[in-house]
């Protein structure tokens, strides 16, 4: 089933005429696909910072998983430092 499509007419100034068609031709497409897809990702732009905060956010819980993790394996570092050096003793003394 096809989409519902409209035809949306709009005037631009002549200085966002010359952006649009140079970033047009360094995308290799119509100016007006150009602002057809500009529009689009202009409207799905709410969603798409959504998305990317909501990214961010479980970022920072990885990272403050991985930054648990880190201070765990210092203090198992210290520990294992402490068992040799107990260990190490005990031969010694014998």
């Amino acid at each position: 089933m096809k989409k519902e499509t409209y035809t949306i007419s709009y005037r631009l100034d002549a200085h966002y005429q010359q952006r649009l068609e140079a970033l047009a031709v360094r995308n290799g497409i119509s100016q007006h696909e150009q602002a057809r897809r500009l529009l689009v990702e202009s409207l799905n732009g709410a969603n798409g910072q959504e998305q990317v905060l909501e990214q961010i956010a479980g970022l920072r819980q990885e990272i403050a998983s991985l930054t648990n993790i880190s201070q765990q394996v210092d203090e198992l570092r210290e520990d294992i430092t402490e068992a040799l050096e107990w260990i190490s003793k005990k031969i010694v003394a014998r």
